[in-house]
């Protein structure tokens, strides 16, 4: 459609609207999603939104903190007539129309063409504002367990995912966010901010910063400063099990403070049950899942979710699939039918297979201009092969996509989608008893079946010696990094020393790979490791995308932080307590809501953990010692058999890279998808050396 056409689309609206109002289904709808998101907003203690949010915005601009409950019943008393009357009096004719169109290729400015993409146009720091950057980003959450869940292995997202990691979701109906107590505008003068533009947002172009007054420097007395409490103790509230007639398990989790219920069925088999030759099997089918069944439309779907306040996600990783609602208990029938229905009775309609095959393919496109996309589907390629479950990308690829059938998505629900296969975890405000009476009513025409089994178990052939893989990306001004080796699967009993381990090196912001690369050197905006812990050995890798003169630099501060974490810098007792404690006195954050208690029971369903396994975290995270650090690490972590993947441009980085020893010597060139390049490698014949 063009832009003038979506413009008249939206006219239309409008001057419907003004003529004759919402219907009462809409206003219904409306005020639903309102209320939704005022309650899923006092779920979490602080943060953006959050109760502390909430008390405090009412405090200052009504002087009430407690006006919840008034606030909600303003919106119950507006009528239809009053959204007529606000449409005829505000939408007018007097509007301001922008339209984004496609940029003309070649140069845009004086200053030289246009950047390949977004990322490219980023400045080096010497070139930047300062305060406009925000250190580290992405590395707060160092350690992932994909769940293949949207819940789970969103939260762990970062720049240097590994590859693979990413999860495919679909969020239908989201309800508003939390409105809060609407305060009356007021215009106040701009004041100079801290860089002297007016705006409080750096410099900007032809300004100058304004000279602060210097000021007597203190010294400040740190032990006036709180002493830390005690660790905290932590127990959820007991998981109960049932078992649904159909054989489908359930576990429930009583949480009455707000009215809202989380529900999360957890299918055990994700990507690494593809075909092979069907690379994105799994995920299709499971963003299939809500685009039809025998009596909805995607659309209904959609709006009979938006029209009680709730929501539904479908994701895929590589171990499992997830579908989650969150709804507010007294919708929670409704939303139960409509969830049961998208799980139990898909119709997967062969034009929505052909609308996502559509987007999928044009998402295949745009990852050839990102370099991150780039490194992580390469990486996954040299570590496994494709012959491997975990070793094709997780989303498809432009072969497989084409291929695939309305049969091929049915046969792949038939084979896993079982309640015999599967878990529904309910966390919130519902009563055992109750709900499994409307769980066996709702599911009982799921059948179970038998389920083949697909072996993760099989390790990849271990390289006997490190490599680079250089993907050519002509006039790319960064190089992206990935550096790693199959690690451990989800299971191994090093799973905690690995945690605490990989905290120090690269899991935060403050930890030694991110502190050299970043803090000391200004390679990068942010560098990070991770271990993805799956049902089979899941990677490791150290990540960052850095300046692109600086690539070989990086390569070597990479590769000394990960010997030094194997002894040539040893860690040091405050290190370790330091690390500890960042795990620890973070760890009861990631339970605070039904979203959160039930996405971390998706790991319980997904590796067999035991129910009390949350209880016993803190207690076993404190229990590592520097022995442990000192032993997972030269156990686990073996920087001359580590893959290199770097993705930049090659006639700029090729030949620092070669005098790298031990590694300049094994350069192999590779395409976008860890194929060997046409051109031939590097080290000579086209032949891409492990």
């Amino acid at each position: 459609h063009t832009l003038a056409e979506l413009e008249q689309s939206i006219n239309d609206e409008i001057a419907k609207i003004k003529a004759s109002g919402p219907t009462p289904e809409e206003m219904e709808r409306a005020y639903n999603a309102r209320e939704a998101g005022f309650i899923y907003g006092l779920q979490t203690v602080g943060g953006f939104g959050g109760k502390d949010d909430q008390l405090n915005a009412y405090a200052t601009f009504l002087g009430n903190p407690g006006y919840f409950e008034q606030d909600l019943a303003r919106y119950r008393r507006v009528t239809a007539a009053d959204v007529q009357r606000v449409a005829n009096q505000y939408l007018t004719d007097k509007r301001y129309v922008l339209s984004v169109v496609p940029k003309q290729t070649g140069p845009t400015s004086a200053a030289g063409p246009a950047p390949a993409s977004p990322r490219e146009g980023i400045a080096p720091p010497s070139q930047q504002t300062a305060g406009t950057q925000t250190p580290g980003a992405g590395l707060a959450a160092s350690q992932t367990t994909p769940t293949g869940t949207a819940s789970g292995t969103q939260q762990g997202a970062q720049a240097g995912t590994p590859a693979g990691a990413q999860t495919i979701t679909k969020t239908e109906a989201q309800a508003t966010q939390p409105a809060g107590a609407a305060p009356p505008q007021t215009a106040s003068p701009a004041s100079p901010g801290p860089r002297g533009n007016g705006q409080g947002m750096g410099v900007g172009p032809g300004r100058v910063p304004q000279q602060q007054p210097k000021t007597k420097q203190q010294t400040i007395d740190t032990s006036l400063l709180p002493k830390p409490k005690p660790d905290p103790k932590m127990t959820i509230p007991a998981v109960q099990r049932r078992k649904l007639s159909n054989g489908l398990d359930v576990l429930v989790v009583e949480h009455h403070e707000l009215p809202v219920v989380s529900m999360n069925l957890v299918m055990k088999m994700g990507a690494a049950g593809d075909p092979e030759g069907k690379a994105g099997l799994a995920s299709l089918t499971s963003d299939m899942l809500d685009e039809g069944t025998a009596t909805r439309s995607s659309l209904d779907i959609s709006d009979q979710l938006a029209r009680i306040g709730s929501s539904l996600t479908i994701g895929t990783g590589w171990d499992s699939t997830t579908a989650s609602l969150r709804t507010l208990t007294r919708h929670l029938d409704s939303a139960l039918d409509i969830y049961a229905d998208v799980i139990t009775n898909p119709s997967f309609p062969d034009k929505e297979l052909q609308r996502l095959r559509t987007q999928r393919l044009g998402a295949l496109r745009a990852q050839r201009d990102n370099p991150e996309a780039i490194a992580g589907l390469v990486f996954q390629t040299v570590l496994y092969g494709r012959a491997h479950p975990y070793g094709h990308p997780l989303t498809g690829d432009e072969s497989s996509l084409n291929s695939f059938t309305t049969d091929d998505v049915r046969g792949f629900y038939n084979t896993y989608f079982r309640p015999n296969n599967s878990a529904i975890i309910v966390v919130g405000d519902v009563e055992p008893d109750e709900v499994v009476a409307k769980l066996e009513k709702a599911f009982a025409g799921w059948k179970s079946a038998h389920v083949p089994a697909v072996d993760v178990s099989a390790a990849p052939v271990q390289r006997d010696h490190s490599s680079i893989y250089l993907v050519d990306r002509p006039g790319s001004v960064q190089s992206v990094i990935q550096i790693g080796q199959v690690g451990v699967p989800r299971s191994s009993p090093d799973f905690f020393p690995l945690l605490v381990m990989n905290r120090i090196l690269g899991g935060a912001s403050s930890a030694r790979i991110n502190l050299n690369l970043r803090e000391d050197k200004g390679y990068t905006y942010g560098a990070s490791s991770a271990f993805s812990f799956r049902r089979g050995a899941g990677p490791f890798v150290a990540s960052a995308p850095v300046q692109g003169f600086s690539t070989k630099e990086s390569v070597v501060e990479f590769m000394k932080e990960l010997r030094g974490i194997r002894g040539e810098i040893p860690v040091m007792p405050a290190e370790l307590d330091t690390a500890k404690q960042s795990i620890v006195r973070g760890y009861p954050r990631g339970f605070e809501t039904p979203d959160q208690i039930a996405a971390q029971l998706e790991q319980i369903v997904t590796y067999d953990l035991p129910d009390t396994y949350f209880n016993s975290y803190i207690e076993r995270i404190q229990s590592v010692t520097l022995d442990d650090v000192n032993r997972v690490a030269n156990r686990y972590l073996q920087p001359d058999r580590m893959a290199v993947v770097i993705v930049g441009d090659r006639s700029k980085i090729e030949q620092p890279l070669r005098t790298l020893s031990g590694l300049g010597e094994r350069i192999n060139l590779v395409d976008a998808e860890g194929r060997p390049a046409a051109q031939g490698s590097a080290t000579g014949g086209g032949e891409m050396r492990q």
